[in-house]
């Protein structure tokens, strides 16, 4: 059995003789699967930074997008195999192995062994003769440099507050540095739940231009988001909000209305329960003309935010 220093400490000795073992290894028909090795957790956990497990069940594991049919196809398992070890890592599922929530937990708050670790997976595996084509770099590391797997919502958490005390150049600053590491990730992901890349580094430059007064930013950059990239409902919601207090800024109350309109049909229960929205909708109110007041009157009157 798998100790966690096998995991923590895995040597490329140790994950060369694992890949061989994949290597030789054929499918199982039915019945229960083989327990993952350790280079197997370790993958799924990687993969893990990129797919959101929750999305696929066993209806739709095929369908959930890669690296796991890679993943699936080199450890001779069904996707749902993969998917549910990934669960397992998280803790979310039940009846894994010894290891696997404490290991992913540690690897995952230490961002530097992680990559470490990955690399050195990968390179084992190429001296096993799995090339790219069979096991692919999906996060990007095999060559050097280190992705920050954390620390991107701190950056964007420092650039909100530098735009809340209206520190632009430090909101900027912080904002692009984030940036740069969503672009060598290179595509969307859900690194820890937080659903980081491009397009979230977008949804906060948005929310930051809005809070700097920028509405004329904000709103061109709100403008090259597809929603149908944003797969965590609530910040669908959150953009159409922060794109209704640009349009209220750029005195565009019909737009503002309209926006606020879409959010709600998103996300009822995000709009309904937040003292902001409630506020944006009055400030509207104030400020608009008859024709989008009225609107704004009976929409308000649903949220409850004219008692």
């Amino acid at each position: 059995m798998a100790e966690l220093a096998d995991y923590l400490e895995l040597t490329v000795s140790q994950a060369r003789d694992e890949f061989q073992a994949l290597l030789t290894r054929r499918p199982v028909s039915g019945g229960r699967q083989v327990v993952f090795s350790p280079v197997e957790t370790l993958l799924c956990l990687a993969a893990s930074f990129l797919v959101n497990h929750r999305h696929f069940g066993g209806g739709t594991a095929h369908q959930a997008p890669e690296p796991v049919p890679s993943l699936a196809r080199l450890f001779s398992r069904p996707p749902s195999s993969v998917l549910a070890k990934m669960a397992n890592l998280d803790g979310s599922r039940s009846h894994g192995g010894r290891w696997d929530v404490l290991a992913g937990a540690l690897l995952r708050d230490d961002p530097a062994r992680f990559s470490r670790i990955y690399r050195m997976l990968l390179h084992a595996a190429r001296a096993e003769g799995i090339g790219p084509a069979r096991l692919p770099d999906f996060l990007g590391l095999e060559d050097g440099g280190e992705l920050a797997l954390l620390g991107q919502e701190e950056l964007l958490r420092g650039a909100i507050a530098a735009a809340q005390r209206n520190d632009r150049h430090t909101a900027h600053e912080l904002l692009n540095e984030a940036g740069d590491a969503g672009r060598r990730l290179g595509a969307d992901a859900n690194l820890r739940w937080t659903a980081f890349g491009p397009t979230n580094i977008t949804l906060h430059r948005v929310n930051i231009a809005v809070a700097l007064g920028d509405a004329g930013a904000a709103i061109d950059t709100a403008r090259t988001v597809h929603l149908g990239q944003v797969t965590v409902t609530e910040r669908k919601a959150s953009l159409l909000i922060d794109t209704a207090r640009a349009f209220l800024q750029y005195g565009k109350h019909g737009n503002a209305y309209l926006a606020l309109r879409a959010a709600k049909d998103i996300a009822p229960e995000e709009i309904a329960g937040r003292p902001a929205v409630r506020q944006l909708v009055r400030d509207l109110i104030a400020s608009a003309p008859p024709s989008v007041q009225r609107k704004a009157q009976d929409f308000a009157r649903g949220l409850g935010a004219l008692r």
